[in-house]
């Protein structure tokens, strides 16, 4: 199973829009764990749609991973699950935070 319409979260004409257009993404889910033991449980496609959430800086170093990991016909989930690692740490200092 592939992630569909991907493109239509970022602007049209650019890299991402493009880029998700094109290449079909496999479905996965990643089990992360974070420092405080809690499970949580992403698929790639929430990866994704947080990625559309970037701006400046970060949305440009995403897109310069993403554009290497193409050029070399990597495993794009390998960053997805890594990104998933991070997006499962923030979720838990927001929740220490609160």
């Amino acid at each position: 199973m592939y992630l569909e319409n991907l493109s239509r979260l970022f602007p049209s004409n650019s890299y991402l829009n493009r880029f998700f257009a094109e290449k079909q993404i496999p479905f996965a889910v990643f089990e992360k764990t974070d420092e405080a033991g809690n499970l949580h449980v992403i698929e790639n496609g929430v990866v994704i749609e947080l990625i559309a959430q970037t701006t400046g800086t970060e949305r440009a170093q995403i897109e310069n991973i993403i554009r290497k990991i193409d050029f070399h016909n990597g495993d794009l989930n390998h960053f997805f699950a890594h990104l998933a690692g991070a997006i499962a740490r923030n979720q838990n200092a927001m929740q220490i935070g609160h």
